[in-house]
């Protein structure tokens, strides 16, 4: 609809469709980026986007546990930044599509080589990289935000590197990191148990 009226920085810009392309590419990725930061910082958005990381054992199916709360804001973030800036519905069907792709790789429980690992690191997130984003100890949690590029985080200060012993959450048993119903009403100020999470949110 933003197309067709014109409305939106990329719409009223009238750049070839190539770098209107590109443009919408960097653009959305650094939305999520910063909505990712977000999630963490801000104390509302962290009480619904921990569900996801309260999984300790991080597989592929942690890239699709999320609360519904966290999908609606995420969504509506996403859907003002494209209308607003005018992005490409073509790339950002195609970004939308390799976000997918990079979640279930991301969160996936596989060793990489070393070698391929620093190849594509570089410029997209690894099972490393994330992993290292759904460890319990929070100041390794609040790095590696990015979810398809990863120059956002060595741009911005936020990438780190190393191994992860413990997953999850602190303070969090197996049996409620696993049970759907507690995380879908977990809406609670403080974390449950020790009232230690990631951080001191």
């Amino acid at each position: 609809m933003a197309q067709a009226h014109q409305f939106g920085i990329l719409n009223a810009a009238h750049m070839p469709w190539g770098l209107t392309a590109i443009a919408t590419l960097l653009i959305r990725s650094a939305a999520g980026y910063g909505l990712h930061i977000a999630l963490h910082k801000i104390p509302m958005l962290w009480r619904v986007h921990r569900v996801h990381h309260a999984d300790p054992h991080v597989d592929v199916s942690t890239s699709v546990r999320h609360h519904p709360l966290e999908m609606v804001v995420a969504s509506t973030v996403l859907i003002v930044v494209a209308t607003l800036c005018g992005l490409d519905p073509w790339a950002i069907v195609a970004y939308e599509l390799a976000e997918q792709f990079f979640a279930a790789y991301s969160h996936a429980d596989v060793s990489i080589l070393s070698r391929f690992e620093k190849l594509t690191g570089a410029v997209f997130v690894t099972p490393a990289m994330h992993r290292i984003h759904h460890s319990a100890d929070h100041r390794e949690t609040d790095s590696n935000y990015g979810t398809v590029f990863s120059f956002w985080d060595r741009l911005f200060g936020t990438w780190r590197s190393g191994t992860v012993a413990l997953l999850g959450l602190n303070g969090i048993c197996v049996d409620r990191a696993s049970a759907f119903l507690w995380l879908l009403t977990w809406l609670s100020e403080h974390e449950p148990e020790t009232g230690k999470g990631p951080s001191t949110r």
